[in-house]
């Protein structure tokens, strides 16, 4: 299983995004940044080649997440990647996230996303409580999720036409 990420920025935070690198890097074969026009490139570049199997795409303006996933994954089908780990600049992924998500993939027919069931730093105790309380089953069919931290199936990427990039930012 060849799996490979696109991370999307917009003006990141260089600590947080660097704690994002860290957390991802070890967990799939290349990471693809593609960057929507941020103002602080230079910092990306120089923490970005920090990292071997770390590349930077620019874009000239901010086209959106979809548009800039859309790119991101199209470099990974054009070099036969089976799955797509899309992150944003702030999504910190534990250690064993992919790893979890693949022994989740073995056997499931018809997915086109595995995602994992995500926290926000901002939450409250109440909120962090409730996402733990939905954690059974284990797997389970939604219909929509956020667009971080999921890994995009590129095959059922390629049957949907990509990300509709008519949606600037939710729904993509």
């Amino acid at each position: 299983m060849k799996i490979g990420s696109v991370i999307v920025t917009f003006n990141p935070n260089t600590t947080q995004f660097k704690q994002v690198l860290d957390a991802v890097t070890g967990q799939v074969e290349s990471i693809k940044v593609v960057d929507n026009g941020s103002s602080n490139i230079i910092d990306i570049w120089r923490l970005t080649k920090n990292y071997n199997n770390v590349t930077v795409e620019m874009l000239n303006d901010n086209f959106g997440i979809a548009e800039a996933q859309n790119i991101g994954v199209r470099g990974f089908e054009s070099l036969s990647y089976d799955w797509v780990l899309t992150l944003d600049q702030d999504t910190i992924i534990p250690f064993n996230y992919v790893e979890q998500l693949k022994k989740e993939c073995i056997g499931l027919k018809n997915a086109g996303i595995i995602t994992g069931a995500y926290m926000d730093i901002k939450w409250n105790a109440t909120e962090v409580c409730t996402i733990r309380s939905k954690r059974t089953p284990r797997v389970q069919r939604v219909t929509e999720e956020i667009s971080s931290g999921n890994l995009v199936l590129v095959q059922a990427w390629q049957e949907v036409g990509g990300f509709d990039e008519r949606l600037f930012i939710d729904y993509v």
